[in-house]
């Protein structure tokens, strides 16, 4: 009952935030570009194009559709923990992501070195 008290006295502002928190949990955003679905059309054509010796293209329908981004899940360090993100393979290729160490290590080969010598 408390948390429905606040949210009666929130503003629509701060309550349209809350839910945008709240959604954004699974996007399909990319982390570091921002990358997300777009809409598009496809147009289809039939006819023989002009320049083949017909009268020309005609346009016989104009689909909606979307355009999704190449996103990959990865392991990925984001303020000094390694955190799971969805990331557009733009990113990766560009060598915005910084992926963690697979295993842990008791000491570097250095250290090691250093307690041999």
């Amino acid at each position: 009952f408390a948390q429905e008290d606040n949210h009666a006295n929130m503003t629509h502002q701060q309550h349209m935030f809350l839910t945008y928190i709240y959604e954004a949990a699974m996007p399909r955003v990319c982390f570091f570009t921002g990358r997300k679905t777009k809409v598009g059309r496809k147009i289809r054509y039939r006819g023989k194009p002009k320049y083949q010796g017909g009268i020309g293209l005609k346009v016989t329908a104009n689909d909606k559709r979307k355009f999704k981004p190449n996103l990959h899940n990865v392991r990925a360090i984001v303020d000094g923990k390694p955190v799971r993100i969805k990331v557009s393979t733009k990113a990766i290729k560009q060598g915005l992501v910084i992926k963690p160490l697979k295993r842990k290590y008791g000491y570097t080969r250095q250290q090691k070195l250093q307690t041999a010598g």
